[in-house]
């Protein structure tokens, strides 16, 4: 046994002077260079949504998860390594709430910021709007919210992004008014050309 122990102990000692004595390891790893370009051109996405609704109403407040069941935009990008840019979409979803198909449309704008050679982040504001599904006596007027997220480029055509997004939305009628909310996390899957 204590043959093997000096055995190994040797070989060890071995090994490792032969690497400090001449052999240099030549492992290079790139580094993203400013200004590189990860994205830039028209986007065209689809999106699937988690998202929470809030409606609240001077008589009290109900809220429930809205069931997204179709997302569709298109944008434009520009996105560098190391530098701001900036990404906007319209973006059309329908949500099933409380048995309601509701259309709304949102329009966003972002900065960004490229941190590595297919990998960006994002945050940014939005202004959103029904657009169908809710009594039409109501008045719909949009109302502005926000979004940040990642985005990563899959390769130089196709991406995904994952944002979380506050959408606010006020409601008016001969009863009063209401504000809709709805707040969630979002994937897209995008195409730009």
């Amino acid at each position: 046994m204590r043959k093997l122990a000096i055995g190994i102990l040797l070989s060890m000692s071995t090994s490792a002077f032969a690497q400090s004595s001449g052999t240099i390891s030549t492992k290079i790893e790139k580094t993203p260079v400013s200004g590189e370009e990860i994205s830039r051109g028209i986007r065209v996405s689809v999106t699937k949504s988690l998202m929470h609704a809030n409606l609240s109403e001077p008589v009290g407040s109900t809220a429930g998860d809205a069931k997204q069941q179709v997302g569709v935009g298109i944008g434009y990008a520009s996105i560098r390594t190391l530098d701001v840019g900036f990404m906007g979409n319209v973006i059309y979803d329908t949500f099933k709430a409380d048995g309601d198909n509701v259309g709304m449309a949102r329009i966003e704008g972002n900065a960004t910021y490229g941190l590595q050679k297919i990998g960006y982040g994002f945050l940014g504001l939005n202004v959103s709007q029904i657009i169908s599904g809710v009594d039409s006596r109501l008045t719909k007027n949009p109302g502005i919210g926000w979004q940040f997220g990642i985005g990563a480029n899959v390769t130089r055509l196709l991406g995904v992004d994952v944002a979380y997004v506050m959408e606010a939305n006020k409601l008016s009628g001969p009863a009063g008014s209401a504000d809709l909310s709805m707040t969630g996390v979002e994937l897209r899957v995008h195409a730009t050309f």
